[in-house]
């Protein structure tokens, strides 16, 4: 594989901007610690999808396409030597931990998609340097002359108002009864979402730099599908992997931001004293923790951060950082097997949660929830939580929300939460969300 430097002067989004009009567009943005760096390609020449119904082991063939993608030069300035982009359903979870009655139905999409690049795209964000990987030197002159054209732009508006597909009573009365499967000691956590829509306007690449510029995120992607794009606003990492090292940093718990610095930091500092908020955490981390265990040497397995405050444009988030070594004979499909999907975005134990989510969830969530991200053949990835997700299809966006549901929830607060989650993407679309904990106009 050839590395070429391009002298381009743009930001990624307008680079995506021009690629977006070419099948299996994508960007990615790969907040390593010590060089960001963002990902983008279009033109796949392989692809793997895992449908509905797939039989065999799809872990397995996950792994296999993965191993067998060409490695670009090891000695390349980025921490990821070639590789994959990889978007996971949630319902890909219900192959590794089957349903009791057999039945995976993850939607209209695939439970997992893969496809591999030539060339593939990247930006160094510390440098401000972009560089082509590619199997031809040769490639490096039409991509520039791809480039060289004026970016598109969309300046009209990007769509209409959001709102809940669900009822707010369903909602309520799915709370109420993942109140009482707790008190039946049945679970200690549930991650309960739900669906909200609003008519697009703009293509879907609009969406995407919009976000992107009004509220950057550690993992902003946008991913086209085909007849779908997935255009992802998401803060938490589901996993990081490096040689043996292995991390996730799991989400759980949210509070607004402030009208001003003093009501800022007195909602973060709330939101770390918060009982609840807190006690949610701890169970989810300790998931994470197991999980991790299940893959890792014994004893390596540690919390190197807990419950810290992590401040984004809209919302103030808990959030802990989980380490640990990998045993040597742990491959990818062990890795997802063990971990997948989030627990942060299931609840505790993780199994009988989803087997709840699925019972009051009237909806497949599909991309949201899962994963996405890069993938090389060493066995490295990064690999973001489909959070702060939406999902674009025929001129409407599809966008969910939620939060944990535990022994003290409150129904009300629970709605106001989800619909605070969705501020990032109101304001995207045209809205202006208002302050607080907001209630969405329809309960």
């Amino acid at each position: 594989m050839a590395v070429v430097p391009l002298a381009l002067r743009r930001a990624p989004l307008d680079v995506l901007a021009t690629l977006a009009r070419e099948p299996g567009a994508f960007l990615l943005e790969v907040p390593d610690d010590t060089r960001p760096f963002v990902i983008l390609g279009c033109a796949p020449v392989a692809e793997l999808r895992v449908p509905d119904g797939a039989g065999g082991d799809a872990l397995a063939a996950i792994e296999r396409f993965v191993a067998e993608t060409p490695l670009v030069d090891p000695a390349l300035p980025f921490p990821l030597g070639g590789g994959v982009v990889g978007c996971f359903g949630y319902e890909l979870g219900r192959l590794i931990e089957p349903p009791r009655d057999g039945i995976v139905c993850g939607g209209d999409l695939p439970l997992a998609l893969l496809r591999r690049y030539d060339p593939l795209l990247a930006y160094d964000r510390s440098r401000e340097q972009y560089t082509l990987l590619c199997s031809d030197p040769r490639a490096g002159a039409p991509w520039l002359e791809r480039l060289a054209a004026p970016a598109p732009s969309w300046d009209g508006p990007l769509g209409g108002p959001l709102a809940p597909l669900l009822a707010p009573a369903r909602y309520r009365e799915a709370v109420a009864r993942i109140l009482a499967y707790l008190a039946a000691g049945d679970v200690y956590q549930v991650n309960l979402t739900q669906p909200f829509t609003a008519p697009l306007v703009a293509p879907a690449w609009a969406l995407a730099a919009q976000l992107g510029r009004q509220h950057p995120v550690p993992y902003g992607a946008y991913l086209d599908l085909g007849s779908t794009q997935v255009v992802a606003n998401s803060p938490e990492l589901f996993l990081r992997r490096r040689g043996r090292r292995v991390e996730t940093r799991p989400i759980k718990g949210t509070r607004p931001r402030g009208d001003g610095p003093s009501d800022d930091a007195a909602l973060a500092a709330e939101l770390l004293r918060d009982p609840k908020e807190r006690a949610e955490h701890v169970m989810i981390v300790d998931l994470e923790r197991n999980d991790l265990g299940r893959v890792c040497e014994v004893g390596t397995v540690a919390v190197e951060r807990h419950a810290v405050i992590e401040s984004h444009p809209t919302v103030h988030h808990l959030v802990s950082t989980v380490t640990g070594r990998l045993r040597l004979e742990v491959g990818l499909a062990d890795l997802l097997r063990a971990t997948f999907p989030g627990g942060s975005i299931t609840g505790a134990p993780k199994v009988r949660a989803m087997e709840i989510i699925r019972e009051l969830e009237p909806w497949p969530r599909g991309p949201y929830t899962g994963a996405f991200g890069f993938l090389d053949p060493r066995g490295d990835l990064e690999l973001g939580l489909a959070i702060r997700t939406a999902i674009v299809t025929g001129g409407t966006v599809r966008y969910h929300a939620g939060g944990g549901i535990v022994a003290d929830s409150d129904p009300e607060r629970e709605l106001a939460e989800a619909w605070l989650k969705t501020a990032a993407l109101r304001r995207a679309l045209g809205e202006e969300p208002r302050r607080g904990l907001e209630l969405c106009s329809s309960g």
